[in-house]
């Protein structure tokens, strides 16, 4: 889901790929982007982005899986990355708040505070799931994780974006644990410090790889202390509105 909210976000454009997350910018400079139905900024809320080797990692797991129907949570960017064509053979819809792109046909919204509100016909439909919750709090992660298991069919594929910290907690709520592979979002501090994972249900080759983005930065360099990671997580994307 999109939102605007209060954190520490750095922000530096460089091969930019959008996803609607929350991060503490009003006003956003917008590059060249990749693709054109990432380009508009919606007032109220705001974007980062996955660079374009991690949205690319992710089209190759969905495409490599061959699963029938795909549901993206918060997740655009990756879902506007694969083509059209891509996305109606593997049945892709996207999940989100932000309705302008409520055209596109594989567009449903998603409001994160009611995470169950979904036609019934969409309960168990989905074999591969990703999801990136624009917000780290317990109960935002918490109905990521119930829309998960509403909507994914019998052994479903669960692709899950936080932070590390959330380790236990995504194992206790959808059996998920934490890969190789990290998520880079260039210019977001905690994803270069290699605070940020990728957290899935099942193993493969893309996961289980190093992320060379990261090489640029030199080795990760986790300069907070457990406790003060911790306390962030938990503050961070505090609301300034409901949604």
């Amino acid at each position: 889901g999109s939102s605007r909210v209060g954190s520490r976000r750095r922000l530096v454009l460089a091969n930019p790929l959008w996803m609607t997350v929350a991060c503490g910018y009003d006003d956003m400079a917008f590059g060249n982007l990749r693709l054109p139905e990432l380009q508009t900024p919606t007032p109220g809320l705001a974007q980062i982005y996955f660079s374009w080797s991690t949205a690319e990692m992710l089209r190759t797991s969905v495409l490599q899986a061959h699963c029938k129907k795909v549901a993206f949570l918060s997740v655009p960017a990756v879902f506007f990355h694969m083509s059209s064509e891509e996305r109606r053979e593997h049945g892709c819809r996207l999940f989100e708040f932000d309705r302008q792109w409520d055209g596109d046909e594989g567009f449903i919204f998603y409001d994160c505070y009611k995470p169950t509100d979904l036609s019934d016909t969409l309960h168990a439909q989905f074999d591969f799931l990703i999801a990136d919750p624009p917000k780290l709090t317990r109960e935002v992660l918490e109905n990521y994780a119930a829309t998960i298991r509403l909507l994914a069919a019998p052994q479903a594929k669960i692709v899950f974006s936080t932070m590390e910290a959330h380790s236990d907690l995504m194992l206790d709520m959808l059996s998920v644990f934490p890969r190789t592979y990290r998520p880079f979002l260039p210019g977001f501090a905690w994803s270069e410090d290699g605070h940020y994972a990728f957290f899935t249900n099942f193993n493969s080759p893309e996961f289980s790889v190093h992320n060379t983005e990261f090489d640029q930065f030199g080795p990760v360099q986790k300069r907070e202390t457990d406790e003060t990671v911790d306390e962030y997580w938990w503050h961070l994307h505090g609301p300034e509105h409901e949604i």
